[in-house]
């Protein structure tokens, strides 16, 4: 983790994959968002291997890793130990960020 000017990031991921990427047309949906007990992440991606979600707070903690079983498409999260506030979502494939969002979590 690092800090720059007022924000926080990671190296953690080698390179920004953007070549399936297109603002019209998301791969990852998050819902419901915001999220009050749990929240699902589901992608759109054709091939699901080595295809991770990663969430991460506002002081770039990671707060919930997860692979995607080569057989579904969605994930959900128990948020109701997590705190109020803002959160990252980045969608990983083969150690690329494939699409990153937002998620407000509300308790």
């Amino acid at each position: 983790i690092n800090e720059c000017e007022n924000w926080i990031y990671s190296d953690e991921v080698d390179s920004l994959n953007t070549d399936s990427w297109d603002s019209g047309n998301s791969l990852l949906l998050i819902y419901p968002n915001p999220a009050t007990i749990t929240v699902n992440f589901e992608h759109d991606l054709d091939d699901t291997e080595n295809t991770r979600i990663k969430v991460y707070d506002a002081m770039g903690n990671i707060k919930y890793d997860e692979i995607f079983f080569e057989t579904s498409r969605t994930l959900t999260w128990d948020t109701s130990s997590e705190i109020s506030g803002l959160y990252y979502v980045v969608l990983i494939q083969n150690e690329n960020v494939v699409e990153s969002k937002s998620l407000a979590i509300i308790h």
